[in-house]
This record gives C-alpha cells, sequence and structure tokens, in this order.
C-alpha cells in the first residue's frame, strides 16, 4: 500500500481525487512541504493494516513530491520496467507500421469484418483491401460475416454465416449437443450494462472464451486467405481491433485476453475505438484515391442533408466531398449492439499530415440494431400468441431464418414494413388466438388473416426503431453541448456503421444537423468505414495524438489525519482513522490521489509518473491498487461509484534499507502511462540495478477489494 503526504498504510492503486495535504510535525510536515511545493494533492494512499512482524505491503510516502508528465519518446531511465505488451504504445505503433501486413478488425455485435494493407517491399504504394467474401453470405460483397458460433460438444463445429445456416437449418431434436451463440460481444461490455439483448452462457462457457473461439477462427481465415499471395510469417503481421467508445478499461482488458487466446501475439496488437476509426477513412479523403485502395469507393463521402439535385455539381462531375483542416466532427456510430458519439478536431490539410484530437468524452448507448430487432420481434410474438410464435421458431428454423432475413431489408427503407408471415404460423396463432385480423398499438400494427403484417410509421416511432433513436440522438446531443461549453462549435457530422443504412436512421440524423446548421455525411458503405479505419490506424496511431479521460484515475493511500477527515467519518463514514506508531502519528486510510481527472485531455501515450518512500521500515513488497471514478472530484475510495480496476505488486529487495542512509532516501516510482486506449500501471524501485518487473492484473469490479490476493514476500 501507498501513502501519502500524511505517512502511513499500506497502499493500493486507486482514481479518485484528493485534497491538499495538511501539515504535520516530525517527519510528516516535511512530506507534506514536499507535496505542496509540487502541487501533488496530499492524501491519496489508502491500504489494509499489516501485521509488524509479517509485514506484506509496502507504505510509501510522496519523496521529493515530484509530479511529472513525460511522453513515450523520452528516453527510460535505467531500470525501467518494460511496457505491458500491446498497450497502444507508440514503439508499438512504429513496429506495427513497419510490418509487411497490418490488418484491422471490426469486432462487432451483429457482424464482423476484415480489411487489410500489405506491401511487397519494393517500395509501391500500399493498398487497403477489404474482405468481402464469406463462406454463406446471403448477399455478394458483404463486408461483414455473422459475429455467431456453433459449438458441437464444446468444440467449435462453425462460424460466422456458416453457424447461423447451419443452426436455423437444423430441427428442434437435430440440435442435442448443440450451443448457438451470437450478440456475445455485449457479455464484454461493463457490468450490467448489456441489458436482456446479451445471451446466456451454457455451464463452463465464459465470455471471454467465446470471444478467443470466434476470433480464432477470424484469423485463420485472414491469415489463410494472405498467405495465398505467398509465404507469409504470422508474426510480421501486425492486428488492430476497435472496441466501443462507451467500453471500460476492464471490457478492454477481455478483449485482450480473447485476442492474445485466438494466437494474436501481444507485441502485434493495438486497440482502437469503434468511432474514431469510423473518422480515418472521412479524414483520408483528403489524400489520393490510392490511399484507400480497393475501399475508396466504399467510403467516398456524400452529403445527405442536401436533395438530390439541389446545388450540386453537374453530371458526371460530382463534387467531392472531404474533411478540412480544423473541422469540428461529430462521429455517429450505429452498430448492431451499440451507439458511439465522439467530438474530434482535425488537424492536417492531407494523409501524412493528418491528425485528430478527441475535444469532449465521447458517449455510448446500446441502441444498436440488435435492440432494434428484439423490440420489432416483441411485437410480432405479441400479436401471433407467445406460444404460437416459440413453437414456430423451434420447429421452421428455416422459415425462421427467412423471415429475419427479410425483416433486415425491410428495416432499412422510408415508410411502413410489411412482412408476409408463414402459413405454419399463421396457423399456429389461429389455433392459439383464434379470430383474424388483429391489431396493436391503436391500429398502428395490423396482421390480416392471410399472413400480412404491417408495421406502421407509427408503431416504428412509438416501439420500435423510436425509443433507440431517441437514445443515440440524447447521447449525440450531450456531446454537442459539452463541446459548446469548451468552446468547441461541430462543423460537420459523419454518420456511419450497419444501422446507418436505414433511412429513418438516417432521417433523425439529418434532423439533428440540419438543427445545428452543419452538413450531415454519409460513405457510400458506411458498415465499411470502422474496419478500413481499423487499418489506417493500425498502420499510423500516431494520427490520433489526444483523448479526453473518461474517468478519474489514481491510487489510494494513506495521508495524516485533518479536520476534513474527521468531518468526512463522521458524515460518511470514511476515511478511517488508524494509528502509526513509527511515525507517532494518525493517518486518514483510503485518500484519494487522483492521477488524471475525468474530462482532462490526455497526450496519447503520456506518462504520469510520481516517486514515493517506503513509509515503514519492515516493508518487504508493495501493493498498488489503481482505482477509478467518475466524479473529478472524489477525495476517498470508500465514495460511492469508487472502484478497483487493478492491483500491480512490486517487491523489494532484502537489504533495501541498508542502501540508503535513511529511509525517506529509498525512491520508488510509480506511474500511470496513458495509451491510445487503455492505460497500464507501472512500479520501479530506483535504487534497484535490476530491473524489477512489474505486472498489471485486471480484476472484475464485482470482486471487493478485500478479495483480492495478498502480496505476500517473494
Amino acid at each position: 500500500m501507498l501513502s501519502s503526504a500524511r505517512l502511513g498504510g499500506p497502499v493500493r492503486a486507486s482514481a479518485r481525487t484528493c485534497r491538499p495535504a495538511a501539515a504535520a510535525p516530525g517527519a510528516g510536515r516535511l512530506v507534506a512541504r514536499a507535496a505542496r511545493q509540487s502541487g501533488l494533492s496530499g492524501p491519496s494512499f489508502a491500504g489494509r493494516r499489516v501485521k509488524a512482524q509479517a509485514p506484506a505491503r509496502l507504505w510509501l510516502a510522496p519523496a521529493s513530491g515530484r509530479s511529472v508528465r513525460v511522453y513515450a519518446e523520452a528516453s527510460p531511465s535505467k531500470g525501467t520496467p518494460p511496457q505491458q505488451p500491446g498497450e497502444g504504445s507508440r514503439p508499438a505503433a512504429a513496429a506495427a507500421s513497419a510490418r509487411n501486413v497490418v490488418v484491422g478488425i471490426d469486432f462487432g455485435t451483429s457482424g464482423s469484418g476484415a480489411a487489410y494493407v500489405s506491401t511487397d517491399g519494393a517500395g509501391s504504394a500500399p493498398r487497403l483491401c477489404v474482405f468481402k467474401r464469406w463462406a454463406d453470405a446471403p448477399s455478394p460483397a458483404d463486408v461483414k460475416t455473422r459475429t455467431a458460433i456453433l459449438y458441437k460438444d464444446s468444440a467449435v463445429d462453425a462460424w460466422g454465416w456458416t453457424a447461423w445456416k447451419r443452426w436455423s437449418s437444423m430441427r428442434d431434436d437435430e440440435r442435442k449437443g448443440y450451443v448457438y451463440l451470437n450478440s456475445f460481444k455485449l457479455l464484454l461490455a461493463p457490468e450490467g450494462a448489456a441489458g436482456s439483448a446479451a445471451p446466456t452462457l451454457p455451464p463452463g462457457m465464459t465470455a471471454v472464451q467465446v470471444v478467443a473461439d470466434y476470433l480464432t477462427e477470424l484469423v485463420r481465415f485472414v491469415t489463410s486467405t494472405l498467405s495465398t499471395a505467398g509465404p507469409l510469417d504470422p508474426s510480421s503481421i501486425g492486428w488492430c481491433l476497435t472496441v466501443p467508445a462507451m467500453w471500460d478499461e476492464e471490457a478492454k482488458a477481455k478483449m485482450r485476453r480473447a485476442a492474445g487466446r485466438a494466437g494474436i501475439l501481444p507485441g502485434s496488437l493495438i486497440l482502437t475505438l469503434e468511432p474514431e476509426a469510423a473518422l480515418l477513412p472521412a479524414a483520408a479523403q483528403a489524400a489520393a484515391s490510392t490511399t484507400l485502395g480497393d475501399a475508396a469507393a466504399d467510403n467516398r463521402l456524400k452529403d445527405v442533408t442536401k436533395e438530390e439535385g439541389a446545388g450540386s455539381a453537374p453530371p458526371g462531375r460530382p463534387r467531392r466531398i472531404t474533411l478540412d483542416d480544423g473541422d469540428v466532427l461529430l462521429v455517429l456510430d450505429c452498430g448492431g449492439g451499440t451507439v458511439d458519439v465522439t467530438l474530434h478536431r482535425v488537424m492536417g490539410k492531407d494523409i501524412k499530415s493528418l491528425r485528430l484530437e478527441e475535444l469532449v468524452p465521447g458517449k455510448g448507448v446500446l441502441a444498436g440494431g440488435r435492440y432494434v430487432d428484439e423490440a420489432a420481434w416483441g411485437l410480432v410474438r405479441g400479436l401471433v400468441g407467445p406460444s404460437a410464435w416459440d413453437a414456430w421458431r423451434r420447429e421452421q428454423p428455416g422459415e425462421w431464418v427467412a423471415l429475419a432475413n427479410r425483416w433486415e431489408l425491410a428495416k432499412r427503407e422510408e415508410g411502413p414494413v410489411e412482412l408476409q408471415l408463414p402459413a405454419a404460423l399463421m396457423a399456429g396463432a389461429i389455433a392459439a388466438g383464434g379470430k383474424l385480423p388483429r391489431s396493436s398499438l391503436s391500429d398502428s400494427v395490423t396482421l390480416s388473416p392471410d399472413g400480412l403484417l404491417l408495421l406502421r410509421e407509427e408503431a416504428l416511432e412509438r416501439a420500435v426503431l423510436g425509443p433507440q433513436l431517441e437514445r443515440a440522438l440524447g447521447a449525440a446531443r450531450e456531446v454537442l453541448d459539452e463541446g459548446l461549453a469548451e468552446g468547441y462549435k461541430c462543423t460537420k457530422m459523419l454518420l456511419v456503421g450497419g444501422m446507418a443504412e436505414s433511412k429513418a436512421v438516417e432521417a433523425a440524423a439529418r434532423g439533428l444537423a440540419e438543427g445545428e446548421g452543419v452538413p450531415l455525411l454519409k460513405p457510400a458503405n458506411p458498415a465499411a468505414a470502422v474496419v478500413c479505419g481499423a487499418v489506417l490506424y493500425g498502420s499510423f496511431p500516431a494520427r490520433v495524438t489526444a483523448r479526453i479521460a473518461r474517468l478519474t484515475y489514481g491510487i489510494s493511500c494513506r495521508s495524516m489525519w485533518s479536520t476534513e477527515d474527521a468531518m468526512s467519518a463522521s458524515q460518511a463514514g470514511y476515511p478511517d482513522k488508524i494509528w502509526k506508531e513509527e511515525d507517532r502519528q494518525y493517518f486518514a486510510e483510503g485518500v484519494f490521489e487522483p492521477y488524471v481527472k475525468r474530462g482532462q485531455r490526455v497526450g496519447c501515450d503520456e506518462t504520469v509518473r510520481r516517486t514515493f518512500i517506503p513509509t515503514s521500515s519492515s516493508t518487504r513488497c508493495i501493493v498498488i491498487d489503481l482505482y477509478a471514478a467518475d466524479s473529478a472530484a472524489a477525495r476517498y475510495v470508500g465514495e460511492p461509484g469508487m472502484r478497483k480496476v487493478a492491483e500491480l505488486t512490486l517487491d523489494l529487495p532484502e537489504d533495501w534499507l541498508s542502501r540508503v542512509t535513511r529511509r525517506q532516501d529509498y525512491n520508488i516510482e510509480v506511474e500511470l502511462k496513458f495509451g491510445s486506449t487503455e492505460v497500464s500501471m507501472a512500479a520501479r524501485d530506483t535504487h534497484s540495478r535490476n530491473a524489477v518487473a512489474t505486472k498489471v492484473t485486471w480484476i472484475s469490479e464485482a470482486a471487493p477489494p478485500e478479495e483480492a490476493k495478498p502480496a505476500d514476500k517473494a
């Protein structure tokens, strides 16, 4: 554990803000003075009480009070532990850009896609290629296969469209021993966020395992296809996986573990945010079309706020629409599971100088196509009767597949939706519910005797598309308002994602853009934007220069007891007051020391490093707990909303105390590195000749800190 300016107890890493430390007599006063001079916010290290005869935690206090920011390009000090693999650092980025092949994967809730850039080493310009030939795909040249997997006796039997086709064609009695899963990406989302659309896993299966099994098949397909052009060393491939903007660090860590199990080497993997990836092809339009290679046509932008023919260029000479240097762009990424919204500033006039800077924290809501489908089928089920609907889906899987495919196409068009229900379903509906026709939602949903289902605009607005669109637009308005509050006025909007092909979604986004007085841009193939952007980001991660912290991050520590602590303990029950005999002082345990606050702009690969000293002569090992909080003004780790997200352990040499004149001269550095999409933590013993290896262990938010494994002496 760590302690701040008030010498004290074991420290665990956390992510909350804290207040300036109060002065105290003796050694404690000296440490507090150093903290004030450096601008540190005092009380920050919290931890558990350690028995003197067998200390298992390290107590730390600020040494020189230094609090500095450094960048990845800076030369590391001797003994700096290696960065955890694949944190999205610029060194990793440089390695990725030097590879022969860079592959981008858009791992989606409903569908997943892949694309790549390959160089032959002869100096020819690289071309971006998108995979469009998927086994058993219902339509040719689709940029995505289905995110689905079929198991037989716990072994993978099929994946993608093949899994869907095989499972859907089985009768109920043929499915024994098989397990079909889709929408399992939602299981990686922050706990409780996925809602009812997330599948239930069979006993013994985990979300990471299922995602890993699916990625294994996708990676095998990609590498096999690429190998047809000649021998390919898998270690020469750089991989970029996309993740939703709303995911927390634990969800990203699960994604990394799944990718590792799928055979993607940790040092070859970087992650990027889906809406940020979607922005890159649009920004790359300023360059020659060869930059996007075969994907240039898919990513050609059009302004959908202008009516066809109004103010347009003469036939045969369409006006080229691009993003401009200085544009403030709102990205609305409407996917199968999530709708993500971000606000970025575009900098640079060509692909070589292109840079993106996030201006305000992005928003994400679970309002994608999967939730639209769920609402539609809920209406139909209620109309024909639950028992008739459930029995028909079990007994007629082929008819269910055909109906679902017709709905997928119909929901993208304007106006009412008409679906012809199969005769077997209608027979069951009549047997279960009697007479037809039937209607619901004040006759906005009707079912005729011959099985014609009609969903009028009112039904779509009230119960199917409308509720999800309102949630998505609400998130967009919040981002726009936050941007205005920070002085950033949106100049253009970009609509991407599979759901962007829906006319209703486009109309809603157009209304938002017109209300802001800005153009709404959309790629020719909005479903291809994210996967193309993943390749561009994997090739040049440095194009994203800064992001806004979604949370406040910091570590828990102890500080000298103050009147403010006493007031908080009396009113809220925290922090705890403890006595440290070695320093003859009372300390507050569970004070939060922030490294970065929510809403703060952080440079990609920026590192915040601070130096501490052991606060107990009997210390043998340090356990640092990283905390995260939604509030930028958090003070104690006991506050509501504070959660532990990672744990780091650092052992000290047996003779560490003999290496310095006094305990206060023994320096320990603790740093947080804010990578392109992730946060890593490291600790370094500056007096050890050998580098001390450190490891971050991401833990479930559901597990309280007390359940963490104690750190014993190595």
